[in-house]
């Protein structure tokens, strides 16, 4: 496959391929590379090669990328040298071959294919699909009136087929099929914990029930089927203290009849952590808080609990902790778990950021998140409502959750009730921003939550 892969690479620009094979050193290389790449922008700048305006636009784009890529600095940056291991592929160097990934093949393939105006993005991605399924693709610039209308109502007929086959792939989780299927799900957690329907329908007992411990691992052992790996992984993140949880309610939309992920494949990678991602988190365990934080938050803190990055809009963080973690999490570096206690701001740290809110009077807009703030208790959630509506300078405060998603029953009348009491047209907008990440995490729970 790999050797496919190298054919394909050469000739899609087999310029570069000579260039690279003839030269002597990377110093060479990168000379003769750079001087054929702007050269080929001249050609394309000066009309002797008449490309389409997108092709036009991608070209010159991927010729700029390309440069970056075999330039001196990048390779400092980087910390080793793309334009070497392209020259050793072209000289047969059979360690470079064997330690190149596929995936690094194919960017180059689509890299070398737009520098040569041959993306093909002018005819847009579905174009060849279409084509073998017998359709016919219209050249718009050719009909017009009512015979240009009809013609292109047919073509958005069968691209709508198209789209529709690939949405379908998916599951929603409103699907009537699902919905039986989970509820078999949470009965079936129901009765292994003795717990009744009004037990889950109270946040409460979800939290007490969150599956994050050694001792909860054998719970989901006998409760859904998990492979080898998933168990190890598992296993290592417990033990290093590495953020793992995942709530009842999630629990069930898990598909309990099978490990493979065929089907529920989105909703475990949510919570499973992978094994590489684990290995990688103990690796630099020590060293977590600043290996792991990709935001650059520690620099970005003029205060407890708030983060700022731009002129109009700050964090603000009043709990560090989730009711569920998902794998993806951008703070895995300061979470060590599931509703830890010490994740909670005391009201003096709180209060204290709030002050800095009031006297920034820039901060038009704050984001309220964690950790999900939306397991904070009422109270508190008033608390900091009142104080941020208190600032004239305040017109947009936003809710940044997942509880939508992971422990929908704590979305309540009475919560609701209370953060849209703070909502002002024309003065002050405050809104709810949650994270869906696939078809089947939308539930009728969701739905009623929303």
């Amino acid at each position: 496959m790999k050797r496919n892969f190298i054919q394909k690479l050469w000739k899609e620009n087999p310029e570069v391929f000579e260039l690279l094979k003839e030269s002597k050193n990377l110093k060479e290389a990168r000379q003769s590379l750079f001087k054929f790449s702007k050269d080929l922008e001249w050609k394309y700048r000066e009309g002797e090669e008449v490309l389409h305006k997108l092709e036009y636009a991608a070209a010159l784009e991927s010729i700029e990328v390309f440069n970056n890529l075999i330039s001196s600095r990048n390779e400092k940056i980087a910390g080793f040298s793309t334009l070497d291991y392209l020259r050793g592929l072209t000289k047969d160097n059979q360690d470079i071959t064997e330690e190149v990934s596929d995936g690094f093949l194919e960017e180059f393939i689509h890299l070398f294919k737009t520098m040569k105006g041959k993306a093909d993005i002018s005819s847009g991605w579905l174009k060849p699909l279409l084509e073998r399924n017998g359709v016919e693709i219209i050249d718009f610039t050719k009909v017009e009136g009512r015979e240009a209308g009809i013609a292109r109502s047919n073509y958005l007929d069968k691209l709508y087929e198209k789209v529709h086959v690939f949405i379908n792939r998916y599951p929603s989780g409103c699907d009537e099929e699902l919905i039986k299927e989970r509820e078999g799900n949470r009965q079936k957690i129901l009765d292994y914990f003795g717990a009744t329907l009004d037990d889950w329908n109270d946040h409460q007992w979800h939290l007490k029930h969150i599956f994050h411990s050694m001792d909860d691992l054998e719970h989901l052992k006998k409760l859904v089927l998990l492979t080898g790996e998933d168990m190890e992984a598992i296993e290592i993140a417990i033990e290093n203290k590495i953020p793992f949880g995942i709530t009842p309610y999630y629990l069930s939309l898990f598909d309990f009849s099978r490990s493979d992920r065929k089907i529920d494949y989105q909703v475990r990678s949510q919570v499973i952590p992978p094994i590489h991602y684990v290995t990688l988190m103990k690796e630099h365990r020590k060293e977590r808080a600043y290996y792991f934080d990709f935001m650059g938050e520690h620099d970005t803190s003029p205060k407890e609990l708030v983060t700022r990055r731009y002129p109009m809009i700050s964090i603000l963080k009043p709990i560090d902790t989730c009711p569920q973690i998902c794998v993806y999490c951008q703070r895995n570096w300061e979470i060590t778990g599931p509703m830890m206690p010490e994740a909670m701001s005391s009201k003096e740290s709180l209060d204290r950021a709030l002050d800095w809110f009031a006297k920034h009077t820039s901060m038009k807009d704050v984001l309220i998140t964690g950790g999900d703030p939306l397991v904070l208790g009422d109270e508190r959630i008033e608390h900091i409502m009142d104080r941020l509506c208190q600032m004239e300078h305040v017109i947009n405060i936003r809710w940044a959750s997942r509880i939508p998603v992971t422990l929908p029953m704590r979305i309540t009348d009475k919560l609701t009730k209370l953060i849209g009491s703070y909502l002002k047209p024309g003065k002050r907008n405050v809104c709810v921003v949650t994270h869906i990440e696939g078809a089947s995490e939308v539930t009728p729970e969701l739905a009623e939550a929303v």
